[in-house]
């Protein structure tokens, strides 16, 4: 990817995400279900219950946060860094996030690099699928 199509791709990809926060973030809370996923397979995904979780943690509330689901955490996390990340490359001329990503795509196009991350989103996955099972009577 070129850096101009990358910075193009991140300033949309974290507006539309900030977006969707303001959207959703009174609604979130009212108990509706906005993944595909779960509607079809009625089983929650790795990342379900992360917009309640970036919500929770932004208000400070990060052991709720964590429990919701720890992706949560890290997207806020990013949510914070990465526009300011971006806006200081874009204000300084520099491709330090580019390189980055760069490097990034490199390292997990090693294999045990990425079977860690894979195990990681399953350990996530499984958080996530207790504690929607221990709510719910099966």
């Amino acid at each position: 990817m070129s850096p101009r199509r990358f910075y193009t791709f991140a300033i949309i990809l974290f507006g539309g995400a900030y977006l969707w926060l303001w959207k959703v973030g009174g609604s979130e809370s009212s108990g509706g279900v906005f993944c595909w996923f779960r509607r079809l397979f009625e089983v929650p995904c790795p990342s379900c219950g992360s917009t309640r979780a970036v919500l929770s943690a932004w208000d400070g509330h990060l052991l709720e946060a964590l429990k919701l689901n720890p992706l949560g955490v890290l997207y806020l996390v990013l949510l914070i860094v990465f526009p300011l990340w971006l806006l200081w490359d874009l204000l300084s001329r520099k491709r330090t996030m580019y390189r980055t990503y760069d490097r990034c795509e490199i390292l997990l196009g090693r294999r045990p690099v990425l079977y860690a991350v894979i195990a990681l989103i399953l350990i996530n996955w499984g958080w996530v699928l207790y504690n929607h099972f221990s709510h719910t009577s099966l």
